[in-house]
């Protein structure tokens, strides 16, 4: 299932617009599912949910500072985050209020 929601959001992003889009991309602090440039030179990170247990065990993972500590920060760049944050679940997995005030969310 992630794989396949993988490649929707890939698809969805290059139809759209962005010049560079990666799936399974490893990045100096984390892993993206499936991370983007767009033409402005803006990475996005979208972060695949299959599972509400997934997406509620999240807010635990990171050594040191964590995932969510990062991008909560006012410059989250300085902590090696993109500039754009999004969940990607399947419909109504997640609601809206319950995720970060710095991340959005994508319903496949």
């Amino acid at each position: 299932m992630t794989s396949k929601i993988q490649y929707i959001m890939a698809k969805y992003l290059v139809e759209n617009g962005h010049e560079i889009v990666c799936e399974n991309f490893g990045h100096t602090v984390f892993e993206m599912d499936v991370a983007s440039l767009s033409k402005s030179g803006m990475l996005h990170e979208f972060e695949i949910k299959i599972s509400r247990g997934d997406f509620l065990k999240d807010r635990k993972k990171g050594r040191g500072i964590g995932k969510f500590d990062r991008y909560e920060k006012p410059l989250g760049l300085e902590y090696g985050c993109p500039n754009y944050f999004f969940y990607v679940c399947p419909d109504g997995l997640i609601k809206k209020d319950e995720i970060p005030i710095f991340a959005g969310l994508y319903y496949v």
